[in-house]
């Protein structure tokens, strides 16, 4: 007889020990956090304070960019606007191609055919007066001086001689050259003859912020980024017949397509359809921009934490678009290798994503006028910046929707919610990472649980003495241990959160805090607060458990009492991380049911519950858990009922 099972919420005896809640549910808050609190800058509930401040930037770029040989010659204007009550006294400034620099500070080994100069300053100008280069200080090691001019690591630290007061702005210029290797694909780099993702390209101004003042931490390959919002104004130039993509929106399109082309971005523009804007066969074909031998692209962007772009004469181009909000729409690009199997989808997979985000969570129109998803055959990809995805190559339909998903996802975490990844990376990649679960299953029932392969790639280090807490700041993490605490493992926590909560209120505590957030800097403090302020509830005994604490889930099966038709199975908490109890009861003619009690039952302390049910057939099999949560010993997890 073929099996069935049908799901009954259960409400479990409340049985078991109860210790004091208050005392062992209290959240650690570090001193800074405590500062800011009394400062005015960060309230107790999640908000921002009313005395909340973020420091911002405007950015002038012009840089020709030679794809052959991958060098980029730039100069850059910035006008750095000191929005904090302090006084600055000098500029961090962050060169993250120096992470390759002979010498430099980096946590990966690289091929030593990838050790290049680093960034190359030709000129520094602060406010009219132009800097003494050759006198500039140079270390391997991590240091910094505020009398003079000095690099360590990926940082230049530059002194000023003014002061920098509470409401004023000093302007910087530099020119810089660097050349980026082939063979180097970090989250960038060729990924063909003259086809590029090029990021963390540019010179760009730290974070002065309310808890640490400046953000001194190199880039040492295995961090992602912390940025402040900015304004972009910023001009590429390449080789004609190179089409490029970046952060923002085209402003000069008359100068670089030839009307067929821009004929097709206009259409798709305003279509639900997808619009082959650059054909396979119209790449070799050409010409695709005006016959010269250099173009200059102009693109803008507003009050955003970065710029990237990428470049190709290889890579088809297709187009969409969907309403955000009554009377606007956002573009969706895709750049990508004709040869790539499913990549044809990407522009509608993209759009879809977008759709479900705006429809279901967080349930926010898109913030951005338009979103370019980049894949080229060669070498990997998965990286995100604002309105640019790079992918990768994938197995199968099922990983096309899930990495592109992924990375637009990030538009909420970090680029609208300034996460410090830095730090705290979990805050951006473990949301992303479970986002798209529901558009993934939809679109392809065949793949199975979404979660499995989180839950799979968690339990494999949960509970050994790697397995550190969540809140372990990243800058400290390289490794396995970094991609549990970054991706696996709060992909896990807030996938038990989500299933305690129920999805409206899930929902709503996610959006509350995206627009409490929005283009500020939340910490975990603020994020856990927030879900208790909405929630109505004290989370606290979960945050401990989940973020806070070394520990493991374990849930196992206790005693199964039988007496005729009434049944008490006893579920032990043997681990310290809450998870919900799910129960299959097999009946000895093949049907069944499921058994369900949230994680919630575990919220007062107790390490056993007790479920209750009329058994209507003869028992044969009981099983405890479920493949969406992990569960360190599966073996404790299964009962047969006694033979006569």
């Amino acid at each position: 007889m073929k099996s069935f099972f049908f799901r009954i919420i259960v409400f479990s005896a409340f049985l078991g020990s109860f210790p004091l809640v208050n005392a062992q549910s209290r959240l650690f808050v570090p001193a800074e956090m405590t500062q800011a609190y009394e400062s005015g800058t960060r309230k107790p509930d999640g908000n921002p304070g009313s005395r909340y401040w973020i420091n911002r930037a405007e950015y002038h770029i012009q840089a020709d960019f030679d794809p052959d040989a991958g060098t980029l010659r730039g100069s850059e204007k910035v006008k750095y606007f000191n929005q904090s009550p302090d006084v600055i006294n000098q500029l961090v400034v962050r060169l993250y191609p120096d992470l390759l620099k002979k010498g430099g500070i980096r946590e990966m080994q690289f091929s030593p055919e990838l050790i290049s100069e680093g960034v190359i300053v030709r000129k520094l100008v602060i406010n009219d007066t132009e800097t003494d280069l050759s006198e500039t200080e140079s270390s391997g090691r991590s240091f910094w001086r505020t009398n003079r001019l000095s690099r360590s690591g990926t940082n230049m630290f530059i002194p000023l001689e003014k002061n920098l007061r509470p409401g004023e702005s000093v302007d910087m210029y530099i020119e810089w050259e660097v050349t980026f290797p082939r063979g180097f694909q970090q989250r960038m780099g060729a990924f063909g003859p003259r086809t590029w993702f090029v990021a963390y390209w540019y010179p760009q101004i730290a974070v002065y912020d309310d808890i640490d003042g400046w953000d001194r931490l190199n880039y040492t390959a295995w961090q992602e980024m912390y940025n402040d919002f900015h304004d972009y104004e910023v001009e590429i130039t390449l080789p004609g017949q190179t089409l490029l993509w970046a952060t923002g929106e085209l402003q000069n399109p008359d100068e670089v397509l030839l009307p067929k082309f821009r004929e097709r971005l206009k259409q798709a523009a305003t279509s639900d359809e997808v619009v082959k804007v650059v054909s396979e066969a119209e790449l070799t074909e050409g010409p695709i921009t005006p016959e010269k031998p250099q173009i200059t692209w102009k693109f803008s962007a507003s009050h955003v934490p970065d710029f990237a772009f990428c470049l190709s004469d290889s890579l088809v181009w297709d187009a969409t678009s969907t309403e955000t909000q009554k009377g606007k729409r956002v573009a969706i690009h895709a750049a990508y290798d004709p040869k790539s199997p499913y990549y044809e989808e990407c522009a509608a997979i993209a759009r879809k994503s977008v759709i479900d985000m705006q429809e279901n969570i967080p349930g926010l129109p898109y913030p951005y006028p338009q979103v370019t998803v980049f894949q080229a055959d060669q070498g990997g990809g998965g990286m995100e910046f604002p309105m640019l995805c790079n992918d990768g190559r994938v197995r199968n339909r099922a990983d096309l929707i899930d990495l592109t998903y992924h990375e637009i996802a990030h538009t909420w975490f970090p680029f609208v919610t300034g996460i410090n990844e830095r730090k705290y990376a979990w805050m951006d990649e473990g949301w992303a990472n479970i986002f798209p679960n529901d558009l993934a299953y939809k679109e392809d029932p065949q793949m199975g649980d979404p979660m499995y392969g989180n839950v799979l790639s968690y339990t494999r280090i949960a509970g050994t003495i790697d397995d550190l807490p969540l809140i372990t700041p990243s800058k400290w993490l390289n490794g396995w241990p970094y991609f549990e605490n970054t991706y696996y493992k709060p992909s896990c926590a807030f996938h038990t959160l989500r299933d305690m909560l129920g999805d409206e209120m899930y929902k709503k505590c996610i959006q509350t805090f995206i627009l409490r957030w929005e283009g500020k800097h939340p910490l975990p403090w603020d994020f856990f607060n927030t879900f208790n302020d909405v929630s109505g509830k004290n989370l606290d005994w979960f945050w401990k458990a989940w973020f806070f604490d070394y520990g493991y889930p374990d849930l196992a099966l206790g005693n199964v009492s039988v007496k005729g038709k009434n049944v008490h199975i006893t579920v032990e908490k043997r681990g310290s991380m809450p998870i919900p109890v799910y129960l299959k009861i097999i009946y000895e003619d093949e049907t069944g049911q499921e058994l369900y009690t949230s994680a919630e039952v575990w919220a007062k302390g107790k390490d056993f519950t007790v479920v209750s049910f009329r058994a209507e057939k003869p028992i044969r099999e009981i099983v405890l858990g479920h493949e969406s949560f992990p569960d360190t010993d599966p073996g404790n997890q299964q009962w047969f009922a006694p033979k006569p």
